[in-house]
């Protein structure tokens, strides 16, 4: 309890009084650049050998990411493998109404395929997705949304995103952290949209009729 009280205390005095916002005019599609402009929580000393709430400088190459945004459209392998999970979990679900270990698929050495309870939703009902990808980090966070509040995403236990418009009607972000940092950790900031690539300007093979037809592409011709 005390260290949920130190990490409330700490974020609100770092990330300051935060509007909620609405969910309306967020992003629901696309590529979002975002910076990270304070950060707070609760961190593992080594010194004291615990974890004590203090404010979080992130080096210049983590404060940016890049978020997008799409909507998930599963393909036929994946519609099979959720298909197979409901036929194991509804008859347990009929029968008992409750869930404890022994009803894992794993535990029952089940021939066919069925996922376990914690990744149901999201590999089955989550309607949209959210990837974040750090400058300095190789492996991209994923999260999912289910619709309502469609704003809101969720990935792994502690991981979740926040997407709102402040007083000023900026696009703002509250985060779960994380990097080099071990603990509970809250980030806020800005964001805002990337335009889309530029086509490449034409060569020879994009006048080439054959060319054209096995590989075609968008470029910028010459005026």
């Amino acid at each position: 309890m005390k260290g949920t009280v130190a990490i409330v205390i700490v974020s609100c005095t770092v990330l300051g009084s935060i509007d909620a916002g609405f969910a309306e005019d967020v992003p629901k599609t696309g590529k979002l650049l975002c910076t990270i402009e304070s950060a707070a929580g609760l961190v593992y000393s080594e010194d004291n050998k615990k974890y004590e709430p203090q404010v979080i400088h992130y080096p210049e190459k983590h404060r940016r990411f890049v978020l997008t945004i799409k909507p998930i459209v599963r393909d036929q392998m994946q519609r099979d493998s959720c298909r197979s999970t409901f036929a194991y979990w509804e008859p347990i679900l009929s029968q008992k109404g409750s869930f404890d270990e022994s009803d894992d698929p794993n535990m029952k050495n089940h021939t066919g395929f069925a996922d376990t309870r914690e990744y149901i939703g999201r590999r089955c009902f989550a309607s949209t997705e959210a990837t974040i990808k750090y400058f300095d980090w190789g492996h991209p966070v994923l999260m999912v949304s289910y619709d309502f509040p469609p704003n809101e995403f969720e990935g792994f236990p502690g991981e979740w995103l926040r997407l709102y418009r402040d007083a000023l009607s900026s696009l703002s972000f509250l985060a779960s952290g994380g990097g080099d940092y071990t603990g509970d950790v809250v980030i806020a900031g800005k964001c805002q949209s990337m335009p889309p690539p530029a086509a490449p300007k034409c060569d020879d093979s994009d006048n080439d009729p054959i060319m054209q037809e096995y590989f075609p592409r968008h470029c910028q011709r010459k005026r």
